[in-house]
């Protein structure tokens, strides 16, 4: 009897690269003998899902294990499998492999024929992933289905819904599973500088020259004729660089100029101009170049900031280095005009206005002078801030607000016993070196106890990756490297200082810390081999990369690479059709350092045996007659026989970073081939990749070979 729909909700979480748990739970109903088989548990991502009928019957699918077991199945990697299905002698197990490049969850599905009949699989979506058609799994064979997305049909950033689809020609084994896929888009291009810095300068004098940025299109093509979309952004930044910056793209020269207004005010300017082209691929990229610009105020003249003329006054600033405050010196204001003036200076934010005679009124000639004492609640050492002060008059008619750059340096009222510590180096995931203490001493008169001791790192880097604190049993500064801080090179100012030593007074004194953290080295925690295929197991820190390869040694210790997989992501490498012989598998982590690309020394995992002899791989030529496509097929002398696969695309068939590729999105397959010459009749019109597959039999199961070079051909 045939059955109904077996509908499985997979809630899946897929996460970005790496290794996250996902978690599925939900409902399995099957067909006319059994109304449920379970309901409502959650379940980690990789266990098996138990789901027991209580009145089996012919036609019916299980989803628990064979008779007399739980349900329980490994993949070549030790793994659970997330789903197995039975029915009628035929039987498959699942497993999900983890997405990886531009669209989580496209990276494959692990199927296992554990039956004692060959089967074909069409394994297809609603709208995101291609579908995969009479794809045949004989009995007791296993393979990774690699799912290929429809591009047309993402949006970068989109979280959507998809059922996916797999089922046997005989309509016995049929499950569908929900699915939620994220996707992340592709870069497509790229800019060369991701930051224009156009310094300081004064406002209508120096004015910086453009900057330019190169943009980069991946490929060959002529997309730079398409539309370019320059957008200002502000994110976190200050200022608005929208209206005040220019930035124009030249098609001819494949590059975006950015130019500084000349009617910027005095200010801060920070920002993004984000790049898009969505000409270039539809999943909305861009690219985000950082803009900063410093406008300082006009140069006065005759030592004048401010000359009013409406009622004749002029403010002079009188600047002045004393103690430890630039600018805290005076403001002299002159009254030039033939009428008396009545002034009133209104408090900044880090400057205190006296009077130092007892009248603002500034008679004609008069110069009243006005002392700045620092608003010590609000300043911080070595920052430099922008402050304006405030001048009116009570006619109101005089209003002027005097812009002011403040520089805050330290006073020199305590020392320290070392300035600079050096942690050496460890590995990333070891323990880290101990901290450090650095003893302070107060000159003769202060006391520590008036205030608390404030820490201010050089960069959010820094001040992220390491611990500064005072200990006030031992009297000492202790600083040390945090347990999270990541690999790289650490060389960077810790600033110390007090705010309650000496009555005001803020002194600091600055640190030097060093310290270099290494990258870790991968651990292979597994091997396996399934007959001339190996799979490593890797144990890798979140965010690392790494190369692992194949390797044999000849005569006299001569190493050979036989295959490698580079820059991998995963927790597994697999290689396929391998040749017969004994090997030592290596994994090295990948990392950008000062010098370029950098890698770590190797994990080493020896005496990897591969007994089964892979076949040749074999030569095919392909030719085009009308619809038909005639095949000729050189077969290596140890096989018997080969298997004919054409497609629509192509892909890798293992993870070696050798291109050896396999026909995808197969339209036409054709299995146990033993003719030199094959024709295959009635193709639609389109392009396809062509490819063949030799085989031997040894101990009663099928060897496969590598493909042979595929033959793209157009049928017309």
């Amino acid at each position: 009897m045939k059955m109904k729909k077996l509908q499985a909700i997979l809630l899946a979480g897929i996460l970005c690269l790496g290794g996250v748990s996902t978690v599925w739970g939900g409902e399995f109903s099957d067909s006319t003998h059994a109304e449920k088989f379970s309901e409502g548990d959650d379940q980690d991502a990789g266990e098996v899902g138990v789901f027991t009928d209580d009145t089996p019957r012919a036609g019916d699918i299980l989803t628990s294990g064979s008779e007399g077991t739980d349900g329980s199945g490994t993949d070549a990697s030790g793994e659970d499998y997330a789903v197995k299905l039975i029915s009628d002698g035929n039987s498959i197990n699942i497993h999900y492999a983890m997405g990886q490049d531009r669209f989580n969850l496209f990276g494959g599905m692990y199927i296992k024929n554990v039956g004692k009949k060959d089967i074909s699989l069409n394994v297809t979506s609603q709208k995101y992933i291609e579908p995969i058609l009479n794809y045949p799994l004989s009995a007791g064979e296993e393979d990774t289905l690699e799912f290929d997305p429809i591009e047309a049909n993402m949006v970068m950033g989109e979280f959507s819904d998809d059922i996916l689809t797999i089922e046997d020609a005989t309509g016995n084994i049929h499950i569908e599973l929900e699915i939620h896929l994220s996707v992340t888009g592709d870069g497509g291009f790229s800019v060369d500088k991701k930051e224009l810095d156009f310094g300081e300068y004064h406002k209508g004098e120096n004015m910086p020259a453009p900057q330019t940025v190169a943009v980069n299109v991946e490929e060959e093509t002529d997309l730079y004729n398409g539309d370019w979309e320059l957008l200002w952004k502000k994110g976190d930044l200050k200022g608005n660089l929208e209206g005040n910056v220019d930035a124009a793209f030249d098609k001819e020269f494949k590059t975006i100029t950015v130019t500084p207004r000349a009617d910027l005010e005095p200010g801060e300017y920070e920002g993004y101009l984000s790049v898009r082209n969505e000409d270039i691929d539809n999943y909305g990229h861009q690219e985000d170049i950082k803009i900063k610009i410093t406008v300082l105020p006009e140069k006065p003249d005759n030592d004048y900031v401010v000359r009013v003329n409406s009622d004749v006054l002029n403010l002079k600033l009188d600047l002045c280095d004393e103690d430890a405050w630039h600018f805290y010196g005076a403001i002299s204001i002159t009254n030039i005009g033939d009428k008396p003036v009545d002034i009133d200076i209104k408090d900044s934010k880090y400057a205190e206005m006296v009077l130092e005679n007892n009248t603002s009124v500034a008679q004609p000639g008069e110069t009243i002078y006005y002392t700045c004492e620092p608003v010590f609640r609000n300043i911080v050492v070595g920052e430099y801030t922008d402050d304006k002060i405030i001048v009116t008059d009570t006619t109101g008619k005089i209003n002027i607000e005097v812009p002011v750059h403040v520089t805050v340096t330290g006073a020199d009222v305590f020392t320290l016993d070392r300035n600079e510590l050096n942690f050496g180096s460890f590995v990333k995931g070891q323990t880290p070196p101990l901290a450090q203490g650095v003893i302070p001493t107060v000159k003769e008169g202060y006391s520590v106890l008036a205030g608390e001791w404030t820490f201010i790192w050089e960069s959010k880097e820094l001040e992220d990756s390491f611990n500064a604190y005072y200990d006030k049993t031992l009297k000492s500064f202790v600083i040390g490297p945090k347990n999270s801080i990541e690999p790289g090179y650490y060389s960077g100012r810790l600033s110390v200082r007090n705010g309650g030593i000496g009555n005001g007074e803020i002194g600091q004194k600055d640190i030097t810390v060093k310290l270099t953290v290494k990258h870790p080295v991968p651990k292979i925690t597994k091997v396996t081999v399934n007959k001339n295929m190996i799979t490593v197991n890797i144990s890798r820190l979140k965010g690392e990369t790494y190369d692992c390869s194949i390797i044999s040694k000849g005569t006299g210790g001569k190493e050979k690479t036989v295959r490698a997989a580079a820059n991998r992501t995963g927790t597994k490498v697999v290689f396929r059709n391998v040749p017969k012989g004994v090997y030592e598998i290596r994994a090295c982590g990948v990392y950008e350092g000062m010098d370029g690309t950098e890698r770590t020394e190797a994990s080493v995992y020896k005496n990897v045996k591969i007994n089964t002899v892979t076949p040749a791989r074999p030569v095919m030529e392909a030719s085009v007659s009308g619809r038909n496509v005639k095949l000729k097929v050189s077969i290596p002398k140890n096989a018997a026989g080969y298997n004919i696969r054409i497609g629509t695309a192509q892909s890798k068939s293992d993870d070696s970073k050798t291109v050896i590729y396999a026909p995808a999105k197969t339209v036409y397959s054709k299995n146990g081939q033993t003719a030199k010459t094959v024709t295959v009749k009635n193709l639609k019109k389109g392009t396809y990749y062509v490819g063949v597959q030799a085989y031997s039999i040894q101990n009663g199961q099928k060897v496969y070979s590598q493909w042979s070079k595929l033959q793209k051909i157009v049928v017309s």
